[in-house]
Formats: structure tokens, C-alpha cells, sequence
């Protein structure tokens, strides 16, 4: 693996490489907890000024190449977490379009090594004093040291996008004792209002650094067992980091008309086909190619999903491309990608073995047959067969 010349520590190669051979790995979690929106994300770009090389943030695509077809991809975060190049590196939005957010972060910067230990140390413990805060409302946060001077993101992840409103005023009144800290100023917090300015702030994904010859560090406090862990087991440590429920959001249930609760996992199911029912099939292509959205299918998931907990299944995991469960990942997150950037509404993306439980399926290419019900009904599935294929 080539690297930038930073790299000339033999130890931060080799925690490189683990960075790099678990990359599509941290793409695949970074897929399903972490983007917001697709449409947009950070990144940083190299430049030459004639006196020297300068590293700036930008958000892409610019605004004159969006909705254009560029996206965040699982190749775009596999990209960033092998860290081979500066310009790989990007970071994520912290709210979506809709105003709503599946993580929400805390940061405390020191930029400069010339900046106190003091300080690092404030950072650190300030860190550590909300990390406790956040367990006992039984949340699952992660301290990361960002850059190895003194920077730290408090993350933590949410097991469903909740109202930016919420989280925000959570972030807020979670963090409110920094003066009493000894914090001079407030930390930074991911998202930064209530209300969605502009596309949001976007927050560096851990991995390599931007500038400085350091990979993110993961520090754990285990039955009151504290390290940092660095290389393979910080990344081992953030694949099994839990999102939950915003606490504040728990006691918010949908009344029905019986007068009593019902959890949305308990409703009835209905599978739903993507090739032909909600995407454009006009042949096979391959295996990551998805047709066009036809026209009324995203209302059609909509209305479903208010009395139905709607599963989309595909005989795509049966290809024979498909063998390992890296590539099962990559499908569904690739197939999530598709139904989240048109407006799909569902509950999951079915991706095991055999049948999924159902109480109905909707396909383009289903027969009924009901002989217990219909007399002669195996004669009239046979000619639904033959008039299906063109028989």
C-alpha cells in the first residue's frame, strides 16, 4: 500500500493496513448508521498555492453538479477508510433533507501541538463526563480521539432518523454544564440548531486524519476497565457500537383506535418485489443495476406502510455473483441506497435464505394459487403460468 510520505512510522503502516483491509467492512456500517442524505457530503481537497500545499474542506458536488448522479457510495466510504489520499477522506451530514438525523455528535478541537496539554486534557474529561451522562439514559456513545493532540468527537448513533429538533434540544441540554467543566467556550455540536440551515454541517468520518500522521482511536471503558484502542480493535469496537432510541423520543407512542399501543414490528407484512413493481425491469443487466422508479411506486410504499410493515425482496441475492456475506451487505445497502434516494418508504430490505415470512406478497411475476379455497384453481395457475411466459 502506497501512502503519503507522513507515513513513515512503522507502527502507523501497520495500523494503516488494518484501516485499509477492513475498509468495506467500516463502508457497510457507514451505510447503514451513518449517511444522512446522499446527495451531498464533505471532503477534502489538496491544493497548490506556489508557495506550498494547502488542505481545504469543500461540500460536493457543487451546487451546479447536484442531483446530477453523484452520490455517497460504498465505494466513496471504502475509499476514505483505506485512507490511501488526502482527497479520499470525506465526512458526512449530520441531518437530512427531511430534518431529521440518525447520529449526533459532541467536538472539542486543539488544532495545534503548541496548544497546552491543559487543554487536551479538559477536552478529554469533559468527554468522558458526558459519555457517562449519555450511558445512563442508555445510549451506546464512543469516544474518538480525532487527531492525537487533544481532539475528540463524543458519536452517537440512533436506531431510526428522529426530528433534528429533538436531537438537537437533547444535544443541548446534555452539554449545558461545559462552564462547569471549565470550558470557556461551547462545544461544537453535530447538528448545530434546530432548525436545518442551508444543507447542515457534515462531520469527518473516522480513519485517517486530514493532516496530521494519525488514525482514530477508540477509548473504552469496559466494567470500569478504561484504554484506547487503536488499529483493528478500534474498528472491531466501532462495527458493535449499538444506535438506540433517543431518550427523549421513548415515551412518544402512536395511539390507535383501540385505545392501546401497538409496536410498527408487529404489524402484518407484506414483501413487495423490487424488479417490476418498483423499479423498471426490462431484461437483466446485472446484478447492481436498478431500473428507473416507476411512476406512483413511491406513493404506492407510502400507503402500504401505513397499515403494513412492507419488506422488499429480490432474487438479486440469489445471483450467483453474490457468495459472501460482504457481498450480501453490499447488495442490501446498495438496494437501501436506491428506495432511501427516491423516497421509497419500507421497513427493510429481505436478504436471508428461502422464503421471507409474509402475510402477502406483491410481485410481477406472482401466480395465485388457492386449491383450497378455488375448485380447478391448479388448472387456472397452470394457464396464468403459460400466459405469463407467452405461451
Amino acid at each position: 500500500m502506497t501512502l503519503d510520505p507522513i507515513f513513515n512510522d512503522p507502527r502507523l503502516k501497520w495500523i494503516a493496513r488494518e484501516w485499509e483491509e477492513n475498509a468495506e467492512r467500516l463502508a457497510t456500517w457507514g451505510l447503514k448508521t451513518l449517511v444522512n442524505r446522499f446527495d451531498v457530503w464533505g471532503q477534502y481537497s489538496l491544493r497548490s498555492d506556489g508557495i506550498g500545499q494547502t488542505i481545504g474542506a469543500v461540500t460536493l458536488p457543487v451546487k451546479d453538479l447536484r442531483g446530477k448522479g453523484d452520490h455517497v457510495t460504498h465505494d466513496k466510504l471504502t475509499r476514505h477508510f483505506k485512507g490511501k489520499k488526502r482527497n479520499d477522506l470525506i465526512g458526512l451530514h449530520c441531518t437530512s433533507a427531511e430534518s431529521t438525523c440518525r447520529w449526533f455528535a459532541v467536538d472539542l478541537d486543539v488544532h495545534e501541538k503548541t496548544e497546552s496539554n491543559y487543554l487536551a486534557n479538559l477536552n478529554f474529561e469533559s468527554m468522558k463526563h458526558w459519555h457517562k451522562k449519555l450511558r445512563d439514559q442508555m445510549l451506546d456513545p464512543v469516544i474518538i480521539d480525532s487527531n492525537g493532540m487533544g481532539s475528540y468527537h463524543l458519536l452517537v448513533l440512533l436506531n431510526e432518523p428522529f426530528p433534528l429538533k429533538d436531537v438537537y434540544q437533547f444535544l443541548v441540554d446534555t452539554c449545558a454544564d461545559y462552564p462547569d467543566l471549565g470550558l470557556e467556550r461551547k462545544p461544537e455540536y453535530f447538528p448545530s440548531s434546530a432548525k436545518l440551515k442551508g444543507l447542515g454541517k457534515w462531520l469527518r468520518l473516522p480513519g485517517r486524519h486530514h493532516t496530521h500522521p494519525h488514525f482514530s482511536k477508540v477509548w473504552v471503558d469496559e466494567d470500569g476497565e478504561t484504554s484506547w484502542l487503536e488499529g483493528l480493535n478500534a474498528i472491531e469496537y466501532l462495527l458493535t457500537v449499538r444506535p438506540m432510541p433517543l431518550p427523549a423520543a421513548k415515551v412518544k407512542k402512536k395511539k390507535v383506535k383501540q385505545g392501546r399501543d401497538v409496536e410498527p414490528s408487529r404489524r402484518q407484512t407484506v414483501c413487495v418485489d423490487l424488479d417490476g413493481v418498483l423499479a423498471a425491469y426490462d431484461g437483466w443487466k446485472a446484478v447492481d443495476h436498478i431500473g428507473e422508479p416507476i411512476p406512483g411506486a413511491q406513493e404506492f410504499t407510502r400507503e402500504l406502510s401505513e397499515r403494513f410493515k412492507v419488506i422488499i425482496y429480490t432474487s438479486r441475492f440469489s445471483n450467483e455473483r453474490i457468495k459472501t456475506s460482504d457481498d450480501v451487505h453490499r447488495l442490501k445497502n446498495l438496494i437501501a441506497e436506491w428506495l432511501d434516494k427516491n423516497g421509497f418508504k419500507y421497513a427493510d430490505v429481505f436478504s436471508g435464505n428461502g422464503k421471507p415470512l409474509a402475510t402477502a406478497f406483491i410481485d410481477d411475476r406472482g401466480v395465485n394459487c388457492s386449491p383450497q379455497e378455488e375448485k380447478g384453481a391448479f388448472q387456472t395457475a397452470i394457464k396464468s403460468v403459460d400466459k405469463l411466459l407467452g405461451k
